[in-house]
């Protein structure tokens, strides 16, 4: 046998059992010289520098090369592993940057011991190209004999790391080691806030003791991130909100329950695919930007689960928007991440006076929000704080266990773009709508353990009709149907009941407007007071101004417990008309009971009905009181009970 023949066998079969080890290394963020192994090392082997970098090559003919056999782990020029040196066993830190690629050969195994990590781009720039195939993965694993979750650190990507980094069909196991505080958070933990640099694709993260791939740096997106598998990790991915949108739907879940999204301002437009399993919400996400104005769209079958004090906002502060797009197998669901969640559990969805137009709740499920984090401005599972009309739709839609209501829209003048089927479901309220949003509500709303809905009393300014939902409406406040522009006529259907508080009123015609109250015998509507035991004057009632337009009209309504005299010498029974100007107003079929003064005032002189008849008064001390004129627009036939 030839001597030196031999003797470069033996040197090859001892240098591919080498472990380097790395003493004394800082964390990757903060030392440029991070890396480990003895720098000055010399190579005898051709194609070598004197820092034990390889030149290009390849494995060729399948032996470990001296080339591709390493004692400096501080890459600083173009590497590559070769499957033919397989297993890697470093006992130091990898460090990858001065504009180098470390480029790996399907096959290749890498292992690594506790507090140890391959840093690509943390210091300087640097490129990590990892693509092995499905017969033939690329493996990164801990070299401990028996290793558990976090017994390494895994793999850092920092701020400077090159486009075109690529993971595909690599396998991650048993990092996530917690070496310091704050910066590593996966199995792969991509520290950058630049987009579209990174690509994780066909890859395994198994057993990683915090996320499988933790991207928390705000401004960060994937290139590619698809068909990926996490297996016995606590979180699959741990990313914020922008990175979301680069995520596919194609990724497998194997005991791991959630991934995470790091509270963050949404302020590129994205699509939120859905996962089959949850993200949960660390903070508060916030679709909002001035110049971008994005619209974030959440897929059918996303679910979404927050803490207390957190929410999703749209449109607050900067212009945004939202398209919640499930149906109706798979819908999208927000909700709170506790594990027993109560009404107010968490803020709610909230829509700002900046929301564009176009947003839409569509087939989704939102409970247990409603949290009062704030005084004022939340008040149901949908918050929406807006007086800007038609840029919002919410349709076939669950609101469950919300703590005030289940959607609330209070500002002045808001209206929806369209408001259908939806269902409340133990809520204290249904819906809380200012009065000009009633008008686009419509009347197919389902309502389970949920008695009432709610209206803050408001001006009605343009012509609106109110359709009848199954529970009635509380009014906390004025109605008033009023504008000498517009010439408001505000119709109420048959089947609605209107409940009023002390010292509340139906206005109409202070400035130019009609009421039309449009029951029918079996469907009449019903004004009354929302107080349980309520008596004669426990609210002021209709009351009838100057102003009101002619076709103004009520039929078959029942009106009791009015007439509070709430302020000297206008109020004068459940139904009070203080204008002059006759044939205004027609009242026919309608009761009135339990009045305080009278069941219908009328004393300006001058003023006659349009129409009076049929009309019936019931346990008042007054059937009718008004002026001599008005007597002869009574048709006979009224009825007077008790």
């Amino acid at each position: 046998m030839n001597i030196s023949n031999w003797k470069t066998r033996l040197q090859v079969g001892a240098l591919a059992a080498l472990v380097v080890t790395a003493v004394g290394c800082p964390p990757p963020e903060d030392d440029e010289d991070a890396g480990g192994g003895d720098a000055g090392v010399q190579h005898d082997a051709a194609g070598t520098d004197a820092a034990g970098n390889d030149a290009a090559g390849s494995d060729a003919g399948g032996a470990c090369l001296p080339q591709y056999q390493y004692t400096n782990w501080d890459v600083t020029s173009d590497r590559l592993l070769v499957k033919a040196c397989s297993p890697y066993i470093i006992e130091g830190r990898v460090t990858v940057g001065d504009n180098a690629t470390l480029t790996i050969e399907p096959g290749v195994e890498v292992r690594l011991a506790a507090n140890n990590w391959i840093a690509v781009g943390t210091s300087t720039a640097g490129k990590l190209v990892a693509i092995g195939t499905a017969s033939d993965p690329i493996v990164f694993t801990s070299s401990e004999s028996q290793p558990s979750a976090g017994s390494w650190v895994g793999l850092v990507l920092g701020a400077q790391t090159l486009a075109t980094t690529a993971l595909d069909h690599v396998v991650v196991r048993y990092g996530g080691e917690a070496y310091y505080t704050g910066s590593n958070k996966g199995c792969v933990s991509i520290n950058a806030a630049n987009a579209g640099r990174i690509s994780i694709d066909h890859s395994t993260f198994d057993t990683c003791a915090q996320a499988g791939v933790a991207a928390t740096d705000e401004g960060f997106a994937f290139s590619s991130f698809a068909g990926n598998t996490f297996e016995d990790c606590p979180v699959g991915m741990y990313l914020n909100a922008q990175a979301v949108g680069s995520v596919a739907a194609d990724q497998t879940y194997i005991s791991t329950p959630r991934n995470q999204i790091e509270g963050d301002e949404v302020v590129q437009s994205a699509t939120w695919v859905a996962q089959t399993v949850p993200w949960h919400v660390l903070g508060r996400i916030a679709v909002k930007d001035s110049v971008e104005a994005p619209v974030l769209t959440i897929e059918a079958g996303s679910t979404l689960q927050f803490d207390a004090d957190n929410w999703l906002s749209v449109g607050d502060g900067a212009a945004g928007g939202l398209v919640l797009d499930g149906d109706a197998a798979a819908p999208v669901v927000l909700e709170s991440a506790a594990v027993q969640p109560v009404a107010g559990s968490w803020v709610g969805l909230v829509f700002g006076s900046d929301t564009l137009n176009g947003s839409r709740v569509s087939h989704s499920q939102i409970r247990h929000g409603g949290q009062a984090y704030y005084s004022g401005s939340h008040h149901g599972c949908i918050s929406i704080n807006s007086s800007v009309s038609g840029r919002i739709a919410i349709d076939h839609t669950t609101l469950e266990s919300c703590a005030l209501s289940g959607v609330a829209a209070i500002d002045s003048g808001f209206a929806f773009n369209a408001f259908a089927t939806n269902t409340f479901v133990h809520c204290p309220a249904g819906m809380w709508l200012n009065a000009t949003a009633v008008g686009s509500v419509a009347g197919n709303q389902v309502y389970t353990d949920t008695a009432r809905n709610r209206i803050e009393g408001d001006w009605v300014e343009q012509s609106a009709t109110w359709v009848a939902q199954p529970v009635p409406w509380n009014v906390d406040g004025r109605i008033e149907v009023r504008n000498d522009t517009n010439l408001p006529v505000l119709t109420i259907n048959g089947g609605s009941t209107l409940q009023f508080a002390a010292d509340h009123w139906l206005s109409v015609g202070a400035a130019a407007g009609g009421l039309v109250i449009a029951g029918d015998a079996a469907h009449p509507v019903v004004l009354q007071s929302s107080e349980a035991a309520a008596t004669p004057g426990s609210w002021v009632g209709v009351v009838f101004e100057d102003g009101t337009l002619a076709g103004s009209r009520i039929d078959h309504a029942v009106v009791r417990h009015a007439g509070q005299a709430y302020y000297s010498g206008s109020h004068f029974g459940c139904v009070s008309i203080n204008t002059p100007n006759p044939g205004r107003i027609a009242i026919a079929d309608s009761t009135f009971e339990d009045c305080a003064q009278a069941g219908v005032g009328a004393l300006e002189t001058g003023f006659a009905f349009a129409e009076f008849t049929a009309n019936t008064f019931d346990s008042d001390p007054v059937g009718i009181r008004i002026n001599a004129t008005a007597i002869g627009s009574i048709a006979a036939g009224q009825t007077y009970q008790t």
